[in-house]
């Protein structure tokens, strides 16, 4: 590699930054690359890094974050916004820095620091390695999220493998996993979503609208390829849930959701997520920006609505969340479709509570009842545990089966790698698991989808009217 410094270009990057490439150039087992001057603030000071150039220029990792659960627990203080998620998860990274879907409402993509300051995406190379030996140290887990972060089927994927062998390594583990996709998945996802009875596909639409959507994701599907992707996954017999999110009111209409509803419904996905657009304070000025430059109409509309502050975030205004969501409650019903909604919270006063039990007819969040799993013994292969809770954690303690019996599991609380590795579950009865309220087991659970959803609860009555809640305009 030649040692000169010299700068002899500088290239704009998607994020809307320079990289400044040096006269350096060489090549080593990820490929040919260039030095570049990189910094991990935008507009600040840069330091040298191979940029290697094939299929588009990225970054090659070694960093492996550590595996753990959501990142807030149940009982918060109330300065911090409680865990709204009924699901358990270990959260994964395959990839990370700038996402090449170039969504205009990322929060990933619309961050300062770290790699996604670059503008280029980057690629965990070695995560899987790392990962199956921390996987190795720890007795407790949720699903294998893949991934909350960036696109699991990434334009690098092709090339460096890291969503597959991360697959494959829950799988070898006997996990479940999950992808959250804004892209269309190769066939091989199928074989590694039919390895666990509770495995499922997740897809992110937010909005029926073709052009608003191809606007808002330029790098992701065209709707009617996914609609179509979409019922192949769903004909081979894997449970599909979809993430309408967010939901941007004001340029998305709600009249757009109920034709993504149908749309949906007729492909052949089994539930929806809604979660309507927010932002962080200081980034909300970039986020209407980022609307306007991509030529969305009423944006203004959408300045008006985007109005409420819970918990420090910026979200859309409560009255007309609530409102949009007893439509949409009404309109899954008709459809036969679950639902459910994630990080929405109502004003009590303090940093929000969970507005969840009133728009859920599912048993999770995601959809499907997930049980958590356990090693029975130091180094066992990982097993579901039986009687689980068929909604997950979050209420367990309230209204569940508690079979578990484990503290830290019964309280919801973040959970961190060391918390996964110190909680131990030993001994379950078998017998739980024809509790009325139990996860279904591995055996039942790979019968048809359509059982699945409406075994639990055939009036798709939500948590609030199953446990006696009272209706949302008394706490709205």
């Amino acid at each position: 590699m030649s040692k000169r410094t010299k700068r002899i270009k500088k290239v704009k990057t998607a994020r809307g930054g320079n990289i400044e490439y040096l006269d350096e150039v060489g090549e080593d087992q990820y490929g040919t690359y260039q030095r570049a001057l990189l910094s991990m603030t935008r507009g600040g000071k840069g330091k040298p890094y191979n940029v290697y150039m094939e299929p588009s220029p990225h970054l090659v990792l070694d960093t492996s974050p550590s595996p753990r659960g959501w990142y807030k627990g149940k009982n918060e203080s109330d300065r911090v916004r409680p865990r709204p998620c009924y699901t358990e998860a270990l959260l994964t990274t395959p990839y990370g820095g700038f996402c090449p879907l170039n969504c205009a409402h990322c929060y990933v993509n619309g961050g300062t620091r770290g790699y996604r300051a670059t503008g280029l995406p980057a690629a965990h190379v070695v995560y899987p390695d790392k990962l199956r030996a921390q996987i190795a140290k720890i007795n407790v887990s949720g699903a294998g999220y893949i991934t909350s972060f960036s696109e699991p089927f990434h334009q690098l994927e092709p090339k460096y493998h890291v969503t597959r062998r991360l697959a494959q390594v829950f799988i070898d583990e006997g996990l479940p996993i999950f992808y959250l996709s804004r892209s269309i998945p190769p066939d091989w996802a199928i074989d590694t979503l039919q390895e666990n009875a509770y495995s499922y596909m997740q897809w992110s639409i937010n909005t029926g609208n073709p052009d608003h959507y191809r606007k808002m994701s330029p790098g992701s599907y065209d709707l009617d390829d996914v609609y179509e992707r979409i019922q192949d996954f769903s004909e081979q017999g894997i449970f599909v849930s979809i993430q309408v999110n967010p939901i941007v009111a004001g340029i998305t209409k709600l009249a757009d959701i109920m034709l993504l509803l149908d749309n949906l419904k007729q492909a052949g996905a089994h539930h929806c997520i809604f979660k309507f657009v927010e932002q962080v304070a200081n980034n909300r000025k970039s986020l209407m920006a980022r609307m306007g430059k991509r030529g969305l109409p009423d944006v203004d509309k959408f300045d008006k609505v985007f109005s409420q502050v819970i918990g420090g975030v910026y979200t859309v205004a409560q009255d007309v969340r609530v409102e949009w969501l007893k439509a949409i409650l009404e309109h899954t019903r008709k459809l036969g479709l679950t639902m459910s909604t994630c990080y929405e919270y109502y004003n009590d006063g303090h940093a929000g509570s969970n507005l969840a039990p009133w728009f859920t007819t599912s048993d999770q969040c995601h959809g499907r009842g997930v049980p958590v799993y356990y090693r029975p013994s130091p180094g066992a292969p990982f097993q579901p545990v039986p009687g689980c809770y068929r909604k997950g954690c979050l209420y367990c303690s309230d209204y569940g089966t508690r079979a578990c019996g484990n503290d830290k599991l019964l309280h919801a609380d973040a959970m961190e790698y060391k918390d996964l590795r110190e909680t131990v579950i030993r001994e379950v009865d078998d017998e739980l698991w024809a509790h009325v309220d139990s996860c279904l087991m591995p055996e039942d659970a790979k019968q048809s989808t359509r059982n699945i959803i409406f075994y639990s609860n055939p009036k798709m009555l939500t948590d609030a009217e199953m446990w006696g809640w009272g209706e949302v305009d008394e706490i709205c």
